[in-house]
């Protein structure tokens, strides 16, 4: 079976989960009509605001959030809200085809108003529901006119404050659990996953894949079920893939949506 009648089966089970990482964003433009910034370009913009007129060292992105956060932080409000809101009027097809098609649920490492703008951009064929995993709360049980997009690092409207980023704030996720991880750590369990744009490296989803692990034992390794979209994957990590149902499939996420997504049917 061909990998489009592969994904297309699991869409029309009414089962597959989209979950996205840095890389989903990048083809985006905030309001300025500037690309969204890659991890390094972030860095080194976060190092200007920190110390500026200085050459940058070795600094991480989450220790320079940290700085920011603690000595500018009306600074870092206005970058962070000034390069992650996305301008609709940016968006094309490719992500339009992305966010109308019919996932269970959308998971979602980024903080980003991406689908906030493909929403104001184009009409889709079902309303999208950000949800916050850090201040989303309780909530209702979606429609089935609705798709839930999960932002388990938080979402830019809340701030600085309000969002997964920083040394600290990594720490804070890692000592307590988060019930949108639990839930995610049983979809991957139970449910095919389509994952674009990260390489499922964030320390909070081991752990509570392992906590579950845990409470309920393990299981062996099944068949392929699920797809992580990725130019580039290392050995090991490849393997460690293949235990838990993940078949890596060697594309960028935009020749996925021309290649894959294009021929699939709304």
């Amino acid at each position: 079976m061909s990998l489009v009648a592969r994904i297309a089966r699991a869409l029309g089970s009414g089962k597959l989960t989209l979950f996205t990482g840095a890389g989903f964003s990048n083809e985006a433009t905030d309001h300025r009509r500037v690309r969204l910034p890659t991890a390094r370009q972030l860095r080194r913009e976060l190092w200007d605001l920190c110390f500026p007129d200085t050459k940058p060292d070795e600094s991480t992105l989450a220790d320079l959030f940290h700085h920011a956060l603690r000595r500018k932080p009306r600074q870092l409000a206005r970058l962070v809200d000034e390069r992650l809101r996305i301008d609709p009027a940016s968006l094309g097809p490719e992500q339009e085809r992305w966010f109308a098609l019919p996932w269970r649920r959308i998971y979602t490492l980024n903080v980003d108003d991406l689908e906030v703008a493909v929403a104001e951009r184009f009409a889709l064929p079902h309303t999208l529901v950000p949800i916050s995993a850090l201040t989303g709360g309780r909530r209702r049980k979606p429609r089935r006119s609705t798709i839930e997009v999960i932002h388990l690092n938080g979402v830019v409207e809340d701030g600085p404050e309000g969002i997964t980023f920083s040394t600290l704030q990594y720490g804070d996720r890692l000592a307590r659990r988060c019930a949108f991880y639990e839930e995610l750590a049983r979809d991957l369990r139970t449910h095919p996953f389509l994952i674009v744009g990260t390489q499922l490296g964030e320390a909070p989803l081991w752990q509570h894949v392992q906590m579950l692990a845990r409470r309920h034992g393990r299981r062996r390794a099944r068949s392929t079920r699920s797809w992580l979209v990725a130019e580039r994957l290392d050995r090991a990590r490849q393997s460690l893939l293949r235990e838990l149902g993940i078949e890596w499939i060697r594309m960028s996420a935009g020749r996925f949506a021309r290649d894959v997504l294009s021929k699939l049917p709304l």
